[in-house]
């Protein structure tokens, strides 16, 4: 078997240098993507914790045209009994008495998880601000419209969003235009 012989001067490799300039580039590169990056994912946060509410809504709109009876969506802590922070978790139940408040007897049909930490949603609703929101068996709101309004933990001014729920049931997200930056200040 023959040897192959190869000289130092052949071989090609990185020198000490070349990787420093390396690592120094893509940290360079790393401190400028990281708030385009950071400003991505709150905005992405955002958008997750209002699509959320807004399938919360469907299904409970939903669950009234298909058992043909009251059903209510509200906050609760417990997954039992209605709480008064549309932050917690969110409750479906038929509402077999309209109360708004889950009885005993009642069917919990489900229950979604809550918002990330630091972020509330208030509800302001046209009529009967109220901590529930019902819908008939026709789909319609018993006289539920109003605007629910997300405020995030950080950049809330810029990552704030709005639902609108119309007498029809039908939540729809507001256009920024539309957007009452008044909801998120505490």
């Amino acid at each position: 078997m023959e040897r192959l012989s190869i000289s130092s001067k052949h071989l090609k490799g990185f020198s000490l240098i070349d990787a420093m300039l390396g690592i120094a580039s893509l940290a360079i590169i790393s401190a400028l993507a990281l708030p385009n990056m950071r400003s991505f994912y709150h905005k992405s946060s955002a958008e997750h914790s209002v699509r959320q509410l807004i399938s919360a809504l469907q299904a409970t709109r939903a669950a009234a045209v298909h058992k043909r009876k009251i059903v209510s969506l509200c906050p609760t802590r417990n997954a039992q009994t209605c709480s008064r922070r549309w932050d917690d978790q969110l409750m479906i139940f038929v509402d077999l008495d309209k109360s708004g408040k889950r009885s005993e007897n009642e069917e919990i049909i489900y229950v979604k998880g809550g918002l990330q930490r630091g972020a509330y949603i208030e509800w302001r609703a046209f009529r009967n601000p109220k901590y529930y929101i019902q819908y008939r068996p026709d789909g319609s709101t018993n006289y539920h419209n109003g605007t629910f309004a997300y405020c995030p933990p950080i950049d809330p001014e810029i990552n704030h969003r709005q639902i609108r729920i119309n007498r029809a049931g039908r939540p729809r997200m507001a256009f920024k235009h539309e957007h009452n930056k008044k909801f998120c200040k505490k």
